[in-house]
């Protein structure tokens, strides 16, 4: 190896003599720093390109082969909310009549019984009337085949999403002292960041046959206008002694790595509800299309009452409604504590795809992995018959097991 060697002219032993390379995640030392990750199926970081990235300036202008993040987008949960769609509260509102529908596989039915949890649960006490009135009617349970009570979340707004937009940006407020004779100005941060402003998230859904999306938006839109009003309708009992309302929501947002597993971002919204719906143009008119292309999409946007960021109370605040609705996903009614592994069973991952559209979420605090849990004879019962079909399959083709 010659000493005096021209800029351009150094080997691969040249530069490793010289110390490039030696900040190795795979040989690590003082000078050798690892990126934060708590999974054990993350994507590769180690290479010296992102230990030089961290550890020291680019001085050289050398570009670097740096691979950009590939986040997915990940997922969205809206939590249900808990209209008064008792038989009572919705007699004598005539835009609601349809709602009294017998016929459980109906959009009405599946719509009522998503809005309202406790119809599910109810088992013959009594429910308030509505109308303002003080009479009091026995409530029947109202079920529908199509709609999972111990399920938190409205499935339709995590299945048919196309676009979410809206969330405000992290900023501080700052103050800037007046000017002096020099124009000379200083300023600091003056006030918190926590965010409990208003502002609006749009969601673009796809439309699906039967319009359930749409017509769950109309009623549940219509619904805060008349208990706001007071005459016709009404909330529950324990939330006008609470003084709360019913009709609120909350959004999570997760993104989520390559794999679709691991939470790389995470937010949440306050207080929120759908305040309109994009309706009018389903009843416009143009000859020379086929169809309506207006109604293949719906926009439906929520007013929402703050935003957290960041927080590892979003994991709380999420796995406290999973296992409000569900509480064999909270052993011991405990937020920290896994499912009750007696009753219910972590989905594998291999097995992932098998589970799809079945299952409960529930987010692990210490690997930030989005886990998904059926019960266990569901799980079983499911595998006994998935191995059954694999196995005629495969003796169909002469494969022997």
């Amino acid at each position: 190896m010659t000493t005096n060697v021209s800029e351009f002219d150094f080997s691969l032993a040249d530069l490793r003599m010289r110390g490039f390379g030696d900040h190795s995640f795979t040989n690590l030392g003082e000078t050798s720093i690892s990126l934060p990750r708590v999974t054990d199926n993350s994507v590769d970081r180690s290479n010296t390109n992102n230990t030089d990235n961290a550890w020291g300036l680019n001085h050289r202008q050398v570009p670097l082969a740096l691979q950009q993040t590939k986040d997915n987008y990940g997922l969205t949960f809206i939590t249900r909310p808990q209209l008064n769609l008792s038989d009572a509260n919705i007699r004598g509102v005539r835009k609601f009549s349809r709602l009294l529908t017998d016929n459980t596989k109906s959009v009405q039915r599946m719509v009522r019984c998503l809005l309202d949890p406790r119809l599910q649960y109810n088992s013959g006490q009594d429910i308030e009337g509505g109308g303002g009135g003080d009479d009091y009617i026995t409530q029947k349970t109202i079920t529908c085949p199509l709609v999972d009570h111990r399920q938190a979340f409205i499935p339709f707004f995590t299945n048919n999403i196309v676009s979410l937009s809206g969330f405000p940006d992290l900023r501080a407020p700052t103050y800037s002292a007046k000017e002096g004779p020099y124009k000379e100005a200083y300023g600091f941060v003056d006030g918190p960041t926590d965010d409990y402003s208003e502002y609006d998230v749009t969601f673009t859904l796809r439309n699906i046959e039967g319009d359930p999306i749409s017509a769950m938006a109309y009623f549940w839109i219509h619904y805060q206008s008349k208990v706001h009003e007071g005459i016709d309708m009404r909330a529950y009992g324990d939330f006008i002694v609470n003084r709360e309302i019913d009709y609120n929501t909350r959004i999570y947002r997760f993104v989520l790595d390559p794999t679709k597993r691991f939470i790389q971002r995470m937010c949440m919204t306050g207080a929120s509800f759908p305040y309109a719906l994009n309706n009018g143009a389903f009843y416009d008119f143009d000859n020379s299309k086929p169809y309506n292309e207006a109604s293949q999409s719906i926009q439906i946007p929520f007013k929402c009452y703050g935003a957290v960021y960041e927080d590892d109370v979003i994991i709380r605040a999420f796995n406290d409604v999973v296992s409000y609705f569900h509480q064999e996903m909270g052993e011991g009614n405990s937020i920290i504590n896994p499912p009750n592994s007696r009753t219910m069973i972590k989905v594998p991952v291999d097995h992932l795809f098998i589970f799809n559209h079945r299952g409960y979420p529930w987010i692990n605090p210490n690997t930030y992995e989005i886990e998904w849990y059926v019960s266990r004879e569901y799980y079983e019962s499911k595998m006994r018959a998935y191995q059954g079909f694999a196995g005629s399959l495969m003796s169909g083709a002469g494969i022997s097991i």
